[in-house]
């Protein structure tokens, strides 16, 4: 199962949203493509006491954009561009929730130097989210976690090598 969808686990009394978008396999099937493309970059989350945490270790994920996940990424984030979401701010859930869409990703982790890489990219446009989700400290229950993600939308052109910065993106 996609990270992008333990997002959704990880909180509770999450608002459940009705979604108009549908997904479409179809819409998405370039993603299944190989290209020759490189993304890079590094993240950080800014929390709500003002510190920052980088992705070292931490999951990113690579979608393609379409109507459904726009859709969704509208309704999490408040626009489709960039930014931020804490799991304290209880992120909504939705309805339908295709498990097509939390198959259509590809995944790496953040090295100890907060940087990431994806290789093999078809040119097209993508979201990029970082997910820097750990354990709660203190009283709560084991399922609880603290920090959140964020979302950036890229382009990527044939034969591009991009580096995308994911901070400050509140």
């Amino acid at each position: 199962m996609a990270f992008l969808s333990s997002l959704c686990l990880a909180t509770h009394s999450a608002e459940v949203i009705q979604l108009e978008s549908r997904f479409s396999q179809d819409e998405v099937a370039w993603f299944n493509s190989n290209g020759e493309n490189t993304l890079s970059g590094s993240a950080d989350l800014r929390l709500k006491n003002g510190d920052r945490k980088r992705c070292d270790g931490f999951t990113v994920e690579l979608l393609p954009a379409a109507k459904y996940a726009d859709e969704r990424i509208q309704k999490t984030y408040g626009n489709i561009n960039a930014g931020q979401v804490l799991l304290a701010d209880k992120p909504p859930k939705f309805t339908p929730d295709t498990q097509g869409y939390h198959e259509t990703v590809r995944k790496t982790k953040c090295d100890n130097n907060g940087q990431f890489q994806f290789t093999g990219l078809p040119e097209g446009e993508y979201y990029v989210f970082a997910f820097i989700i750990w354990p709660a400290t203190g009283g709560g229950k084991e399922s609880q976690h603290e920090g959140g993600a964020v979302m950036k939308r890229i382009q990527l052109y044939a034969k591009k090598e991009m580096y995308v910065l994911m901070k400050n993106l509140y």
